[in-house]
């Protein structure tokens, strides 16, 4: 019996110690906490790869914010997009665009890569389009590294311009302006349409005296331009900008319905023609030589409004595509197929090859849903 409780007191003592020393461990200063990285922020040429990242329908598409840097989507609106410098890429419907906003505008140089999708001509290789996966386009992906990029690669950004530029041309040596024969473009306001090209200018010092457009105008409800009329806006002297009024063929009051300013300043017209918020034009060739705009075709142009966004994926990528990514209805149907074009983009922090590998969804086949893979170099 004294042995027992002889045991129990040695115990009950060794308990209070045990108490005391823990109480002691919990007093004592807490380590600092560590300041944790981002969970998919990208460390070293680990191959990042995303897929189905929805870009809403057609009749409601939505704009996707993407940090190659932190392998992230950034989930900010439109307009906080032009203040965010955390974006590297965006993805809207087949529209693919570069962070000019940022501090150090994202730049991408095209590797060239998929130039055999298209024939000398730049029609794409059915066969080539057919063949190709994200499987089989995988090692020239793997393969491709920093070593291949050109001494005298040309990076390119996003840039704007207006959409009426072109007008003129401007000679160097002479420093003489003259109209451009060439740029005609096919003007969309409130359900009609109208063909200009300016015909004649006249410059006062560094400015414009007057201004010639002929107009083809095709009013509401029919398809064919009628014949060119021109009339001349008069910027000699002018203290404030210029309206036009395509319909009406007529300088208007700003107050007016108008489609086209031309800017005044210092009592001369300027070197620029805008277009009123709720017109579109397009331009080229195929604006030249249009004879008419009829209502199954008019969706189908390629419209933009007075600031256009010109992005480096589409201009200075596969000179080819009319994406920059892939390539439309090439079977005759209505799908877009990747060409696995590999981009070499570079933000503010790093240098990544980038490649598309897929716009419909895995699962739903849902069209918009971009996969793509990148890796740092």
């Amino acid at each position: 019996m004294q042995k027992k409780l002889l045991y129990l007191s040695i115990l009950s003592s060794l308990l209070i110690l045990t108490s005391c020393g823990s109480s002691n461990n919990n007093n004592s200063d807490p380590a600092p906490e560590q300041e944790q990285e981002p969970e998919n922020k990208v460390e070293g040429p680990t191959l990042q790869e995303q897929s189905n990242l929805s870009t809403g329908t057609r009749s409601e598409p939505q704009t996707v914010y993407f940090d190659l840097d932190a392998n992230a989507v950034v989930d900010i609106t439109d307009v906080e997009a032009e203040a965010n410098s955390d974006w590297d890429i965006s993805f809207n419907r087949t529209k693919v665009s570069l962070n000019r906003f940022a501090e150090t505008p994202v730049s991408l140089f095209y590797t060239g890569n998929a130039n055999d999708f298209y024939d000398d001509e730049g029609e794409a290789v059915l066969e080539r389009f057919n063949n190709a996966s994200a499987e089989t386009e995988f090692d020239a992906f793997d393969a491709f590294d920093s070593s291949n990029i050109p001494t005298d690669a040309q990076f390119e950004t996003d840039t704007t311009q207006n959409a009426l530029d072109g007008f003129y041309n401007y000679n160097r040596e002479t420093h003489v302006v003259t109209p451009n024969a060439e740029s005609y473009y096919v003007i969309s306001s409130d359900g009609a349409y109208s063909k200009i090209n300016v015909t004649a200018l006249t410059t006062e010092g560094r400015g414009l005296k007057d201004l010639t457009i002929a107009v083809a105008y095709q009013a509401t409800g029919t398809d064919m331009f009628m014949d060119a009329v021109e009339f001349v806006a008069d910027a000699s002297g002018c203290s404030a900008d210029l309206y036009l009024d395509l319909d009406t063929q007529q300088v208007v009051m700003e107050s007016d319905e108008w489609d086209v300013r031309l800017p005044c300043q210092d009592a001369m017209g300027q070197f620029e023609l805008h277009l009123a918020d709720n017109v579109k034009s397009f331009s080229g060739e195929s604006a030249k030589t249009l004879e008419g705009v009829t209502m199954d075709a008019a969706p189908h142009y390629a419209w933009v409004e007075n600031e256009t966004v010109l992005r480096a994926y589409k201009e200075h990528g596969d000179p080819n595509s009319g994406y920059g990514w892939g390539e439309y209805g090439i079977n005759g149907g209505h799908t877009l197929w990747p060409n696995y074009a590999t981009y070499v983009i570079t933000t503010g922090a790093a240098s990544y090859k980038f490649q598309i590998t897929g716009y419909y969804d895995t699962e739903t086949d849902a069209s918009g849903s971009y996969s793509f893979r990148f890796q740092k170099l």
